[in-house]
């Protein structure tokens, strides 16, 4: 952990870990939009229901050949691991495009939205191939949900300043 710690401090970015309990993706999603991990649950609702209601859309994608409907049934189960799909879902409900980075590897995007749309990102570390952690700007004073509603003005600036950063790299 300290190397990745390291890779993304050096970019003026710092790992905000998240509970480990197979719930680390919604829990990352309610980091990033509401400064509370605790809302985990809802996120995983919002997704969930986002890939019900668009079952044409990710059907095709269900791996094992379970059912559709179990899938869901499992997916909406308290500790049951997001996957692709849910990520794809994730950002097609919250309106957000992903950003996912990894260790000494290259990030992966979820790009649904340009231009005006796209004026805010989520960003997740991906540790091990099994876990998600919410990423933050090493200087975001956002610790809890109260902490973000007080400083929502410097909160709602941190995907500015990531985006900024990221053209910076990328270069």
């Amino acid at each position: 952990m300290s190397e990745f710690r390291a890779q993304l401090g050096s970019f003026g970015l710092k790992i905000v870990e998240v509970t480990a309990d197979g719930n680390c993706f919604f829990r990352a999603m309610g980091d990033q939009l509401e400064g509370d991990e605790g809302q985990h649950i809802k996120y995983r609702e919002m997704v969930v229901h986002y890939i019900l209601e668009h079952r044409e859309e990710f059907e095709p994608f269900i791996e094992d050949e379970v059912p559709f409907d179990d899938y869901c049934d499992s997916m909406m189960k308290d500790g049951t691991w997001a996957g692709n799909m849910e990520l794809q879902a994730g950002s097609l409900v919250t309106g957000r495009n992903i950003c996912i980075h990894m260790l000494n590897s290259p990030r992966w995007y979820i790009n649904n939205f340009s231009g005006r749309e796209a004026s805010n990102m989520v960003h997740l570390s991906y540790h091990h191939g099994e876990h998600y952690n919410s990423v933050r700007l090493t200087e975001d004073p956002c610790q809890d949900r109260f902490q973000c509603s007080q400083h929502q003005q410097q909160c709602s600036n941190e995907s500015e300043r990531l985006k900024e950063i990221f053209k910076q790299i990328s270069l």
